[in-house]
């Protein structure tokens, strides 16, 4: 089986920004991307608002992801194992 070490989800709206939350509680550092930093971080933060909380660990999950924007951090995508589209 291959392992995953990273991920990237594209678009941190309600969907991607749970994903990208799921993904952190497996252990898996996570790269958040949307048109730029500014909205994935404000995806990231309704993610961690919703009741009941997608984080299960919230310290530890919500450090493994990282938030940017398609323009200026696409290219870390290339870095990833696993990339998942949710626009």
């Amino acid at each position: 089986m291959t392992r995953i070490n990273s991920a990237a989800v594209l678009g941190a709206g309600t969907m991607g920004a749970q994903i990208a939350a799921h993904l952190a509680n497996a252990g898996i550092p996570v790269l958040l991307l949307d048109l730029d930093p500014k909205t994935a971080a404000a995806g990231l933060k309704r993610a961690q608002e919703l009741k009941p909380d997608p984080f299960f660990t919230r310290n530890k999950a919500a450090d493994l992801v990282s938030v940017g924007g398609f323009e200026t951090d696409l290219p870390k995508v290339a870095a990833c194992d696993w990339i998942i589209e949710a626009v």
